[in-house]
């Protein structure tokens, strides 16, 4: 083995198919049931969440429709401007193939970005110049491993972890050989994340290029070698930034437009060192310039808001032991999540093979390839100290303090203080609008299998002389030994613990014990297999051909049965109450209570089929339902005041709210059908300002509780109005003059409707008010634009006198056009280089 001569063209074809044969193995073992359309996705925001949003995107689609807004969230909202949605990314595409049920669509989708994972992974391999052996151990480690396979259950995430090996790619590409097209593909790649609907992966994408650029540029002994090797990173990155601003402008501009109306952009929760540069007027704070001198970054965040919220599903430091012993805190009901101080989980199975980590552990820690490989490695430690999240530098002082006896409150610092995810929230523009640390962990994992990847080239497949290749088998088989005895002695006492009934922590029970047993029984099996191949390769019993075909074969099957859990399948379960097209239309409030009703039940159809029967949280969409206390995940900040802060119950009639949602989809009626409503007495107020998160939840429960008072007359209709440009007399117009109004047109972006009024009204309609929304009346053809106004907090208000109106209520967001001009012309733009390239290429 050791003296073997290089592999041969043939060598590396029968290796390559191997590769490829294992690879579609692990396919139609984990995924042949949603293949052939008998299960489906049946876990997470995959099944609830994703499912019904992309199939409602796809029947806009199919009816001719550009889905840009749509009036089922809550009181309506663009759907462009929310990232998750991913209206243009192209491999939606798939979505749009006609007499194929979109279940199985959509199984294929997430398919389709797990073999990009992998096959990704490997491209990126071969770019960093690995033979096609250490490719194939990239690409199935981490495209089967954890990381990537349990976000088969969260799809935009999904997207953003096939789509990295290959900018990865394309960044190693561009450090070997700075050519414009390089930049060029990365920026394509870039766009895609964000179409995607990964913008923060397209950030640390970003932010990858920089260290890599960085560390790649060459030394010199000038005084002003820091100066040029900024430049050689900082140029680069502003062209990919701009190129991919401009091709994915079409999701960035409503993005921007959007988010800016969100909890996340509030005061309180912007704890970015560059608020002290640009400190809005914020009406809370009397003086701003002691808002300047309050800004204390490092104290614990504000329990409730988007700040607090920032940190949840951050990956616990005791779990990373799961890279080594596979689902060791468990599987669906983890025990882990007992232990003192743990978080929700984000991956199901951190797992990508216990030699994935041997081989990456060995390639950091030899010297020679620590100053090769410090890119990768630098690279790994940002992203997986950063996973980390909440646990902070002031978090272990958080620790230390209870360990001594105290309350861990001796302390000024928050717990997020001082972790790499705190400096990039703080120091890095506009990134406290992310959330969830535990993301950042799918690009260590991959970092891990290049590694990897590297040192199984140095021991099976190459003749390195930096790298003696009897060393780092000696190396290599100490860790093997080290992992081998410390898995045995864990197993050794989960053995006592279950023969004698005593457990030595009160956190394991017997369902944990087996749980553990599992795990590393699981590892000790493939090491031994791994020592006893090892040995007989040295030994020459084995041909180098069959060494890497085994030890392939090994790596498959070892993640294969460690993750395959991971992808969770259930029958396809019959949808609740629907509503046709042509029956009214309600406005229903969530109940409270369904989520951890949902959460407390244990079967996976039976869980699917509670969201289903309460619309959760997107079910909603396929039955033709508004809801309110739908899920966004940019929600704007009026709207959440009014969703979380209130008892919307009490006030339903003002804001055109007519039923409940309770158990298995039952309505409890709330009030009327009102798609519009007709006040007869008008408050007046001054407009809230949008700053600030305390100001608009003080003020929203003012507006709430001046419609819930008690009125002057009996069954007057109230409504608060900001900022009315034509205002109503106090008094208003005689009860029992009811207006009269018909629909004439209603779709998610256009309404038309007539109305006939005896007296000067407020229209209200129950529509959430949004500057790219247009009142118009339509009087012999022309179109008189109108003025509207914020009403009960969320809706949308048009003062008019008496008499007859046909009026229509359009959608025209110009960011999206704007942006889409942009996006068109940059993507034909780059289409006409990219022919042209290769029309020029020598062939």
């Amino acid at each position: 083995m050791i003296d073997s001569p290089p592999p041969s063209d043939t060598y590396a074809n029968v290796i390559n198919r191997w590769g490829h044969g294992l690879t579609w193995f692990l396919v139609l073992a984990i995924f042949w049931p949603a293949i052939f359309g008998s299960s489906v996705l049946g876990f997470g925001d995959a099944a609830s969440l994703y499912q019904p949003l992309f199939e409602w995107i796809r029947q806009q689609w199919l009816k001719g429709e550009i889905p840009l807004w749509c009036d089922l969230d809550n009181w309506g909202g663009p759907v462009v401007a929310d990232a998750a949605s991913g209206v243009f990314y192209p491999l939606k595409a798939i979505f749009l193939l006609p007499f194929v049920p979109f279940a199985v669509l959509f199984n294929l989708f997430t398919l389709v970005h797990v073999l990009l994972a992998v096959y990704g992974a490997r491209w990126c391999a071969l770019s960093a110049r690995l033979s096609i052996a250490a490719a194939w151990w990239v690409g199935i480690s981490y495209g089967f491993g954890g990381c990537v396979l349990f976000q088969s259950s969260n799809t935009v995430f999904l997207i953003g972890a096939a789509w990295l090996p290959i900018a990865l790619g394309w960044i190693i590409k561009y450090s070997q050989d700075r050519k414009p097209a390089f930049l060029f593909a990365l920026s394509s790649v870039l766009g895609m994340l964000i179409l995607g609907g990964d913008p923060q992966m397209a950030f640390h994408c970003l932010i990858i290029s920089g260290i890599g650029w960085w560390i790649a540029t060459p030394h010199d002994q000038t005084k002003n070698n820091w100066l040029s090797r900024m430049l050689a990173a900082l140029c680069p990155m502003i062209v990919i930034l701009i190129m991919s601003f401009l091709l994915s402008a079409v999701q960035i501009l409503p993005s921007m437009e959007w988010s800016q109306k969100s909890e996340r952009s509030s005061y309180e929760n912007n704890r970015s060192v560059y608020r002290i540069l640009n400190t809005p007027n914020n009406p809370v704070d009397t003086n701003p310039a002691e808002s300047n001198f309050d800004y204390q970054p490092w104290v614990r965040p504000l329990s409730g808001t988007h700040q607090d919220a920032i940190y949840q599903f951050s990956q616990p430091p005791w779990s990373l032991t799961q890279m080594i012993w596979p689902n060791l805190f468990g599987k669906q009901h983890p025990w882990g999540q007992r232990l003192p101080g743990a978080d929700r989980v984000w991956h199901g199975s951190i797992y990508f093979g216990v030699l994935t980590f041997l081989f990456a552990l060995l390639q950091i820690t030899s010297p020679g390839s620590r100053h090769r490989e410090r890119f990768l490695i630098a690279t790994l430690l940002v992203f997986l100290i950063g996973s980390l999240g909440w646990y902070g530098l002031g978090w272990w002082i958080h620790e230390l303090n209870l360990m001594q006896g105290g309350n861990g409150t001796a302390h000024f610092f928050g717990e997020p203080t001082g972790g790499i995810y705190w400096f990039m929230e703080v120091f890095i523009p506009g990134y406290y609008r992310f959330r969830y640390p535990a993301k950042l962990l799918v690009i260590a994992a991959f970092c891990f299998s290049l590694l990897a990847g590297k040192t199984f080239d140095a021991l099976f497949t190459s003749k390195q002389k930096s790298l003696p290749r009897s060393k780092l088998l000696q190396q290599f088989d100490f860790w093997t030994k080290v992992t081998l005895i410390l898995t045995l002695l864990l197993l050794l006492i989960t053995a006592l613990n279950r023969l004698t009934g005593h457990q030595l922590f009160w956190i394991l029970d017997a369902d944990a014990s087996t749980q553990i047993a599992g795990s590393l029984l699981h590892a000790t099996a493939v090491l031994v297999i791994c020592q006893i191949l090892v040995k007989l390769s040295r030994q020459q019993r084995l041909k180098d051909q069959s060494t890497v075909v085994l030890l392939l074969t090994l790596l498959t099957l070892d993640v294969g049965t460690a993750n395959a859990w991971t992808v969770q399948l259930c029958e396809p379960p019959a949808m609740g109450a629907s509503v046709e097209a042509d029956e009214p239309r309600f406005t229903s409030l969530r109940s409270e209570s369904i989520d951890s009703q949902t959460a407390e039940l244990d079967d996976l159809n039976e869980q699917l089929t509670r969201d289903r029967e309460s619309l959760y949280p997107k079910l909603h969409l396929l039955s033709g339902q508004r809801v309110i206390g739908s899920f966004n995940s940019i929600l704007p900040l009026d709207i959440a005041a009014a969703i979380y802060g209130n008892d919307l119950s009490a006030i339903a009639k003002s804001l055109g709210i007519d039923s409940q949602i309770t158990s298995k989809f039952q309505r409890r009626t709330l009030g009327p059908q009102r798609r519009f409503f007709f006040p007869n007495e008008v408050l007046l107020w001054e407009p809230i300002d949008e700053g600030s998160l305390i100001a608009v939840h003080e003020r929203t429960r003012a507006v709430f509780s001046s419609l819930a008072a008690v009125a002057s007359k009996p069954d007057v209709e109230r409504a608060i109005v900001e900022d009315l440009n034509e205002r109503l007399p106090a008094d208003g117009p005689p009860i029992d003059s009811a207006p009269k109004f018909e629909i004439l047109s209603d779709s998610h972006s256009y309404k038309q409707f007539q109305v006939s009024l005896n007296h000067p009204r407020l229209v209200v309609l129950s529509e959430y008010f949004d500057d790219n929304w247009d009142a118009y009346q339509i009087l012999n053809g022309r179109r008189i634009l109108l003025p509207k106004a914020r009403v009960n907090r969320v809706l949308t208000g048009i003062s008019l006198p008496a008499g007859d109106y046909e009026m229509a209520y359009t959608y025209f967001p110009k960011q999206f056009f704007v942006g889409l001009g942009i996006s068109f012309l940059t993507w034909g733009l780059l289409g006409v280089y990219w022919i042209r390239s290769s029309w020029n290429r020598p062939i």
